[in-house]
């Protein structure tokens, strides 16, 4: 149960730094071409990585939850 609910937190924590992460680069008023564009937008403040390492700590959240539901050890 441990690993569910710690999984279940490390998900949360990963896809609220990312939507965050990617409304605050769309909130900004930079375009190309008349468009937005949120990848341009975060490679210009270098923010890039920091999303990668929020998608990665959400897939470890989903893969720790997933372990903790189906582990058979009670």
């Amino acid at each position: 149960m441990k690993k569910v609910v710690l999984g279940s937190v490390m998900m949360l924590a990963g896809v609220l730094g990312a939507a965050i992460l990617l409304a605050g680069t769309m909130a900004n008023n930079m375009t190309i071409n008349g468009r937005f564009s949120f990848s341009w937008n975060l490679s210009s403040y270098g923010l890039i990585p920091a999303l990668y390492v929020f998608i990665v700590i959400a897939v470890l959240g989903l893969v720790i939850g997933c372990w903790g539901l189906f582990d058979k050890k009670n």
